[in-house]
C-alpha cells in the first residue's frame, strides 16, 4: 500500500499544509491560515496548489499578509482592479493639475496592455487581468516584463513596470497586498543616445535661423521658442493679458495642444510648469513690433465686416489660433531654409535651456526657467554640459540673438 503523504503541523495560529484529494479524485496540497486584518475582520486564506513546496510557499504569503494586517480580501479582486482603482487615481491628478493629459493617456494605454494584453499565438503578450492580486507574484511580472521587451520597445515596456509599481505601490499603502512584487524585478534599462538625448543649436545656429526668419509674420513666436525655451502649447496658448510690458513679464498660464484631431486649451504639463519669465529688451522689442502688426491687421479685418479676435497673441487670419501641427511643420521649413539642417520644434527648449546654462545659470534657476517638475529632471537632462562652457550671461545672449536685429 502506498504511503500517505504527512501533513505538515505548524503551531496552532500558523496555519497548515496539509494533503487533499480534489474533486476529480487527483491529489494535490492545501495551504490555509485563519487571521484578523487591521481592522478586526476574521480573514480565511487558502490555496490549493499541486505540490507541498507550493503550498508551504502560500503559506509564507498568508502569513506575510497578516503580519502587515492586510484587509480582509474581496471577492474576486483581481489586478484589472487594481489597475482601475491606481488608474482611477490617476485621472485625479489630472483633475487637480499634477499630471498631465499626455502622461495619463499613456497611463492608460499601459493599464489597457498590462489587463488584457495583445496579439495571438507565439507573438502574444498574455495580460495579468484576470490573476488574482494576492497572487501577483514577482515571477509573475517578470515573466510579463520580459515577453513586453520582445513585443515594444524598451521604453514601452518601462512604462508597464512604472504603471505596475505605481498600482502595487498604492494597494501596499492600503494594505491590500503585504509588499510590492514589482520591486523585485529586473528595470528596464532604456539606451541613451550619445548625445544624452537633447540637441541644441549653438548660439551661432540659433541667431542665424532669428535672421532668416525677420520677416516672417511669426518671427515673435520663433523668437519666444528660442529664447525662453517654452513648450509648444505653452507659447500657442499666450494672450495679451499674460504680458505685463510694464514690467517685462510672461506669465504661463495655459497649454494649447492637440488631442487626437481636435485643439483644446488645457491645463500646463505639470504644477512647476506654471510660471512668470522676464523678458530681456531684444525680445521685447520684437514681441512690441508684432503686437503693433497684430493691431493693424485686427483694424483692417474690422473694416471689412469681420469678427477680429484679439486675445491670442499668436493667430492667423481674423484671430484664429494656430494649429500646433502646422506651426511644427512651419519650424521645420524655416530651419532648413535658414541653412541650418534639419531641426525639430521642442529642439529650440533644448537650445533655450542650454544657452542658459553655458550662460552661467545655476540648475536650480533653469529649473524654474524652464518648468521642470524637479531640480533631478534639469541635472539628468542637461547634466553633459561641461562646467568650462557655464560662460558669459543670459543678457549677453540675448543680446546675441535679438538686439541687433530688433
Amino acid at each position: 500500500m502506498a504511503a500517505t503523504p504527512s501533513k505538515t503541523r505548524n503551531t496552532k495560529g500558523d496555519g497548515s499544509v496539509r494533503p487533499i484529494l480534489t474533486a476529480s479524485g487527483k491529489k494535490a496540497w492545501r495551504a490555509a491560515l485563519r487571521y484578523h486584518d487591521h481592522a478586526g475582520t476574521p480573514v480565511y486564506a487558502s490555496r490549493t496548489v499541486a505540490t507541498e513546496a507550493e503550498a508551504k510557499h502560500a503559506l509564507k504569503t498568508f502569513l506575510a499578509a497578516r503580519a502587515a494586517g492586510l484587509k480582509a480580501p474581496r471577492r474576486t479582486y483581481r489586478v484589472r482592479d487594481l489597475m482601475a482603482e491606481w488608474l482611477e487615481g490617476k485621472r485625479a491628478d489630472v483633475a487637480a493639475g499634477k499630471l498631465s493629459t499626455a502622461t495619463f493617456v499613456q497611463y492608460q494605454y499601459a493599464v489597457s496592455r498590462i489587463v488584457d494584453g495583445v496579439g495571438e499565438g507565439d507573438d502574444a503578450l498574455k495580460g495579468l487581468g484576470t490573476l488574482e492580486a494576492s497572487r501577483l507574484h514577482p515571477e509573475a511580472v517578470q515573466g510579463f516584463l520580459d515577453r513586453a521587451r520582445q513585443v515594444y520597445s524598451p521604453r514601452t515596456a518601462a512604462l508597464f513596470r512604472t504603471a505596475l509599481f505605481g498600482a502595487c505601490k498604492r494597494a501596499v499603502r492600503l494594505r491590500q497586498l503585504a509588499s510590492n512584487p514589482v520591486a523585485s524585478t529586473d528595470s528596464v534599462r532604456l539606451t541613451k543616445r550619445a548625445d544624452h538625448g537633447v540637441r541644441a543649436m549653438t548660439p551661432e545656429q540659433a541667431a542665424k535661423f532669428l535672421h532668416h526668419v525677420e520677416g516672417d509674420d511669426l518671427r515673435a513666436l520663433w523668437a519666444l521658442y528660442v529664447s525662453l525655451g517654452l513648450r509648444r502649447g505653452e507659447a500657442l496658448g499666450l494672450k495679451w493679458s499674460d504680458y505685463d510690458r510694464a514690467t517685462g513679464t510672461l506669465s504661463i498660464r495655459r497649454n494649447r495642444k492637440k488631442e487626437g484631431k481636435a485643439v483644446v486649451v488645457g491645463e500646463l504639463k505639470t504644477a512647476a510648469s506654471v510660471r512668470d519669465l522676464p523678458v530681456g529688451p531684444g525680445l521685447a522689442a520684437i514681441l512690441e513690433a508684432h503686437r503693433q502688426r497684430q493691431l493693424v491687421e485686427r483694424a483692417e479685418w474690422l473694416g471689412k465686416g469681420e469678427r477680429a479676435e484679439g486675445e491670442w497673441i499668436f493667430t492667423m487670419g481674423p484671430g484664429h489660433p494656430l494649429d500646433p501641427d502646422w506651426v511644427s511643420w512651419r519650424f521645420k521649413v524655416l530651419a532648413a531654409e535658414a541653412g541650418i539642417g534639419t531641426w525639430h520644434l521642442h529642439e529650440c527648449r533644448h537650445t533655450a535651456i542650454t544657452l542658459a546654462l553655458k550662460g552661467g545659470m545655476p540648475f536650480e534657476q533653469v529649473k524654474k526657467f524652464a518648468g521642470h517638475s524637479s531640480v533631478r529632471v534639469t541635472i539628468d537632462t542637461y547634466s553633459h554640459l561641461a562646467s568650462e562652457d557655464l560662460r558669459a550671461g543670459v543678457d549677453v545672449l540675448d543680446a546675441l540673438l535679438h538686439s541687433s536685429r530688433s
